[in-house]
């Protein structure tokens, strides 16, 4: 699925950052990447014309964190995932 292979990717470039945030370590990514991926896929059992625009989202966000040298850009793309299941 189109959805596992961004995921996938955005894992591997997250545990590849040199520098991590006293707030926002590795393991806390691949924490919040296990979040948003099961809140991708409630969003998408529930709503998939939502699913597709959070997905959208994510992606422009996450290229947007992924440029930074800290990991707290890339916590908090993952948290407004997790949130947009709530909203």
């Amino acid at each position: 699925m189109k959805i596992e292979a961004l995921f996938t990717a955005i894992a591997i470039c997250a545990s590849s950052t040199a520098y991590a945030s006293e707030t926002c370590t590795t393991d806390l990514v691949e924490a919040k990447f296990a979040q948003a991926k099961e809140a991708i896929q409630i969003i998408g059992e529930n709503d998939p014309d939502r699913m597709f625009v959070v997905v959208a989202e994510f992606q422009e966000n996450m290229s947007v964190a992924e440029a930074s040298a800290d990991l707290a850009p890339i916590c908090a793309t993952y948290d407004a995932v997790i949130a947009a299941v709530e909203g």
